[in-house]
């Protein structure tokens, strides 16, 4: 068995104990491996409902450390969260960002800070790009993450959302560009992306 196969190997059976899935569709498998094994920044279109969500949770069952997800809605985030949070496996935690109190905010980033880069532990961020505005309690999270190097995959539903050049969405989306995307590209090591979109 060479090694990409050894790998699907281990991303098949790591879907079946985490999540029960025993018949993965081939496409999912495909990014995983991508995101996994190769770092890469990856494109998903697939129709609502597709099964897009357990790119991010089959990532981060296999990378562990922290993922941010930028949704384009609160409300599509405070859903996501909640999907994530009933089929996660042990040691993953999820989090609506924008559904947390000030003090719940501090207490979760204050768990972060505890992390080690070795950690066996996996947390997935659901935020709007509002959240890491210089004004939030999450402002200073992607630096807090890339300085301990925590922060393992970045992703974007509804990518459409966040335009390059053009009509911009919401102001938010555009500083997108500085508080995360820039400080991503520029860190010490390298950091899974993903663009899903409909």
């Amino acid at each position: 068995m060479d090694q990409k196969t050894s790998r699907y190997a281990i991303i098949k059976d790591m879907l079946k104990a985490a999540f029960k899935i025993d018949k993965p569709r081939d496409w999912q498998m495909d990014i995983i491996y991508q995101l996994c094994y190769e770092t890469s920044t990856s494109l998903c279109v697939q129709k609502t409902g597709g099964g897009k969500s357990l790119l991010v949770l089959g990532t981060m069952a296999l990378l562990r450390g922290v993922a941010i997800v930028i949704e384009p809605l609160k409300s599509i985030g405070t859903d996501q969260a909640a999907s994530a949070r009933a089929a996660c496996p042990a040691g993953m935690h999820a989090f609506d960002v924008d559904g947390l109190t000030k003090d719940e905010s501090e207490d979760v980033i204050g768990q972060l800070r505890n992390l080690g880069k070795e950690t066996t532990s996996a947390v997935v961020l659901y935020m709007s790009p509002q959240s890491l505005g210089e004004d939030r309690p999450w402002g200073n999270l992607v630096d807090l993450l890339l300085e301990q190097s925590l922060l393992r995959l970045v992703a974007f539903d509804e990518a459409d959302s966040v335009p390059e050049d053009g009509f911009v969405f919401r102001r938010e989306f555009a500083l997108l560009r500085p508080r995360l995307v820039r400080k991503v590209q520029k860190a010490a090591y390298k950091v899974a992306m993903l663009a899903m979109t409909a």
